[in-house]
């Protein structure tokens, strides 16, 4: 896929196609915190640095640590409709004996086990443990384009863990941080996406070229002088008695 300008209009077309589970490389400008195996594991983070979080926790909940569904997590509220979810999950585990209420206990157990080590141990260190013990990179891989998703998921932890902090250290500045770690999309076997420029002398056997019904810039037409390479140079004329500048074109 041919564009004028990749690094501008590729996201667009990345993401149409990992929406369809089909392959592609091209350059990204998003943030791979924006992607949901990293957002999982900074809401992870999130929990561990202060657990009287809402959405972390839910969002915690829902992953290999937690293994709570969706209606698990409806059944855990209408059971506490008021206050915070953080209070409705305590509720809910101290007055009920079912299954939800099981999971809710053995992720209490580990996680408090998690947060104890969070006081000591380094940042990507306890993420790499983590994602190993419950499987998240297993379920990951499983999933279209898994290959791709733990790249972007071992990225971040290669950062956590370049940078050596414990998760409280981490934490601080962690948005203006995640904000510029971007990266690539690619893979052989896939659709490539880039600009006309790069494409030369490559011979792909099929091309398409995108962004062939965007009008044409006129921009240009606006500047002081114009450049043609037929007609030469055309200027502005400037009125310099009354003060005016006229189109001469």
């Amino acid at each position: 896929l041919l564009l004028r300008d990749a690094n501008k209009d590729a996201d667009k077309y990345r993401e149409a196609f990992l929406k369809r589970a089909i392959p592609v490389s091209a350059p990204s400008k998003d943030s791979i915190a924006n992607y949901p195996e990293v957002a999982q594991v900074i809401d992870i983070l999130k929990l561990i640095n202060c657990y009287n979080q809402d959405i972390p926790l839910a969002s915690v909940l829902k992953s290999k640590i937690g293994s709570l569904s969706d209606s698990d997590l409806l059944t855990i509220r209408k059971f506490t409709p008021k206050g915070s979810f953080v209070d409705a999950v305590k509720n809910y585990a101290e007055n009920n004996a079912d299954e939800i209420s099981a999971k809710i206990s053995a992720f209490e157990q580990y996680f408090s086990g998690i947060r104890l080590l969070a006081e000591f141990m380094p940042c990507g260190e306890l993420l790499a443990k983590i994602v190993s013990e419950k499987g998240i990179d297993v379920q990951i891989l499983a999933k279209p384009l898994g290959e791709t998703r733990l790249a972007r998921l071992n990225k971040f932890i290669e950062v956590a863990s370049a940078s050596g902090q414990t998760v409280s250290e981490f934490m601080v500045g962690l948005d203006a941080q995640v904000e510029k770690l971007t990266m690539a999309t690619s893979a052989e076997n896939a659709v490539q996406i880039m600009s006309i420029h790069a494409s030369k002398g490559l011979e792909y056997p099929i091309v398409i070229l995108g962004r062939t019904t965007k009008s044409f810039s006129i921009e240009s037409t606006k500047g002081d002088f114009l450049v043609d390479r037929y007609y030469g140079v055309s200027i502005n004329h400037r009125n310099l008695d009354e003060m005016l500048i006229t189109e001469s074109l």
